[in-house]
């Protein structure tokens, strides 16, 4: 029989029921699904490092994510999936109980469809998230986690690491959308501005 120590668990594995507030969320408030930029003009920005190296990239996008997320809990979202494919490689010790809802597409009929219908999520906790792994496998291509989004539901925030070339930043607090348009207008394409 095996035994998880209390000291391994940073909380109750079953805590927490976000469901109806990510669907609200994601679907209601804005319309988080590719292209997030396009699709919430009005608090998203999208940012391109095609200029940069694969190096300065990992860099800058890692600082990115770990300026806006460190020391918060946050959601790992991944769509048209039935459990988390990668979770174990980026949430270090314990994590928390996989989430769905239900989630098709906003563009039914376009010729793009999930494999599942749904959208699975995991809470994780502060300082758990190895924000580097996770960008280098993407600039690298060392994985296909084109599917995942990452939400700060407490602050009404989604990054959206695309591929290689970037990420989308989403925030429904304009003073925090116009730092970023500030702090980062040199990666800003024009048809952004």
């Amino acid at each position: 029989m095996y035994r998880i120590k209390n000291w391994m668990c940073k909380n109750d594995w079953t805590e927490g029921d976000y469901n109806n507030d990510m669907k609200q969320f994601l679907t209601v408030e804005c319309k988080i699904e590719d292209p997030v930029a396009l699709n919430n003009p009005a608090c998203a920005i999208q940012l391109s490092f095609d200029e940069l190296s694969f190096k300065e990239r990992i860099k800058i996008m890692t600082d990115i994510l770990e300026e806006n997320l460190k020391d918060k809990e946050f959601f790992f979202c991944e769509y048209g999936s039935i459990g988390m494919c990668y979770k174990q490689k980026y949430i270090k010790g314990h994590y928390n109980k996989e989430n769905c809802i239900e989630f098709d597409t906003f563009y039914p009929g376009e010729g793009f469809s999930y494999t599942y219908k749904n959208i699975t999520f995991i809470k994780v906790d502060k300082n758990t998230f190895k924000y580097r792994k996770y960008i280098k496998r993407i600039v690298l291509g060392k994985t296909e986690e084109g599917s995942y989004y990452i939400v700060d539901l407490n602050n009404k925030m989604v990054i959206r690491v695309y591929d290689y070339r970037g990420l989308v930043l989403l925030s429904k607090d304009k003073n925090k959308l116009n730092l970023w348009k500030e702090k980062y207008a040199q990666f800003i394409p024009e048809n952004f501005l």
